[in-house]
């Protein structure tokens, strides 16, 4: 090899790595769906066709209305990742407030995507919403909210940006049914990664959900959900770098089947569990899948008067990426979710359309 071949391989290396470079700077890591409360961790699922409430403020609100149920929730979660903990961040803050038979107004805050673990430190969009749920039918209820998003990547946050969700809940004795929609927004950083401007359209996401009550303490739950990745788009300091999305299940098609037992040995203790497909991208738009196992519990109180039973409840939720984790898969992490919660249930409501959670039941001998 002559000298100035010698040049012009030392040229092209150098152009390769330069340009490599160029793409690794670029580029901007990806985040997954966050169940946001310990009920759907719990599942695996994010529960819009199921009629817990502590889940349903979150998830559809319409549900809480059908049965005239007002709700408080407070909650938080965190994340463990091959011997490392994150931080705990807030998991959920709701409530509901049933006005009159047909219509109540509620205000939640909650994550709605989130990645704990990068080279880049925590990743999360969280949401604040406040709506109103109407009664349709006996049988029907809708619900929309529209509140405050953000974006955090690394120690960077975006500013506040609008963000929206509608949703549909159908309720019967044995079966359940909800369809969510939730619009995130668009968002901008002008210090992403210190001096530089990220702007990011997110994600839509949709979700359908079917309950079915197997006897009067199971309740299955099948759920199926996507994410409009073509439709996001991100723009880094005024070049687009939104990477060419692997379509398909996982990262854009997910789904989840559950079961949740209450009464289980003792009367005031539920256990749930569930499997999720899904996945994540990588920073190229590769698509990660997974299989996650989500479990939970919930235990509770109550006090009784004249008109209302009042229940006091702690929830756990677990959803594990690690046991199932694969070469080439998503990276394996554990996600923790905890709440503690009040709910305020007419008992006129007893028999009729009550959900079958043990939290929310009387007595035999009060039942009519």
């Amino acid at each position: 090899m002559n000298i100035k071949q010698s040049f012009l391989m030392i040229m092209l290396l150098a152009y390769i790595l330069g340009f490599r470079e160029k793409l690794s700077a670029q580029s901007v890591p990806n985040y997954s769906i966050n169940y946001g409360n310990p009920i759907s961790m719990g599942m695996a699922s994010l529960g819009v066709g199921s009629p817990h409430s502590s889940g349903s403020i979150y998830t559809n609100p319409g549900f809480l209305q059908m049965n005239e149920i007002s709700v408080l929730d407070l909650g938080g979660q965190m994340a463990y990742q091959n011997g490392t903990s994150s931080s705990v961040q807030p998991g959920g803050a709701g409530t509901f407030y049933n006005v009159s038979e047909f219509w109540g107004f509620y205000a939640s805050y909650s994550h709605m995507y989130s990645q704990y673990f990068t080279n880049e430190k925590q990743q999360h969009f969280t949401k604040g919403h406040i709506g109103l749920a109407f009664k349709l039918s006996d049988n029907w209820a809708m619900s929309f909210g529209l509140g405050p998003g953000a974006m955090q990547r690394k120690e960077s946050f975006s500013t506040w940006s609008y963000s929206g969700n509608l949703s549909l809940a159908y309720l019967n004795d044995n079966w359940s049914f909800g369809i969510s929609v939730d619009y995130p927004g668009k968002y901008r950083m002008e210090d992403y990664r210190e001096n530089e401007n990220l702007k990011e359209t997110l994600p839509a996401r949709t979700a359908v959900g079917v309950g079915y009550k197997l006897d009067s303490d199971i309740l299955l739950h099948a759920e199926i959900r996507k994410i409009f990745w073509d439709r996001s788009e991100r723009i880094l300091n005024n070049e687009k770098v939104t990477p060419d999305w692997e379509r398909g299940i996982g990262a854009e098609w997910g789904g989840s089947i559950s079961l949740q037992k209450n009464k289980f040995l003792i009367q005031n203790l539920d256990i749930r569990s569930g499997i999720e497909m899904g996945g994540l991208y990588d920073r190229t738009g590769k698509n990660l899948r997974s299989l996650g196992i989500g479990v939970g519990s919930s235990y509770s109180w109550r006090w009784e008067n004249s008109e209302t039973s009042d229940v006091v409840s702690m929830h756990l939720g677990i959803t594990d990426y690690n046991i199932t984790s694969q070469k080439g898969g998503r990276p394996g992490e554990t996600i923790f979710a905890f709440s503690l919660s009040y709910a305020s249930i007419p008992i006129k409501e007893y028999g009729k359309k009550i959900p079958p959670d043990s939290e929310f039941e009387l007595p035999e001998s009060n039942n009519p």
